[in-house]
């Protein structure tokens, strides 16, 4: 970080996806960052946020599509 010459004073935000390696409660880099500049917002990326809800609603589509075509098939079959 130091060879970037960040001024951390300006730092007002981090937002990262929500793993222990940046928000863990003792070491993350949130943790980290804050110790730099106490006014720090860090926050769960509002991209990564959606992108795990569409794969869980993904999955569940699946599953509600593969029901149906179980039950077309159980219909359609007499």
């Amino acid at each position: 970080m130091k060879s970037f010459q960040l001024d951390f004073n300006k730092l007002v935000g981090f937002g990262a996806d929500g793993c222990s390696t940046n928000f863990g409660s003792k070491n993350g880099i949130a943790v980290k960052l804050r110790s730099l500049s106490p006014c720090l917002i860090a926050f769960h990326c509002p991209a990564h946020h959606l992108q795990l809800a569409i794969l869980d609603i993904a999955e569940d589509v699946l599953l509600w599509l593969e029901l149906l075509l179980i039950l077309d098939g159980v219909y359609y079959s007499n």
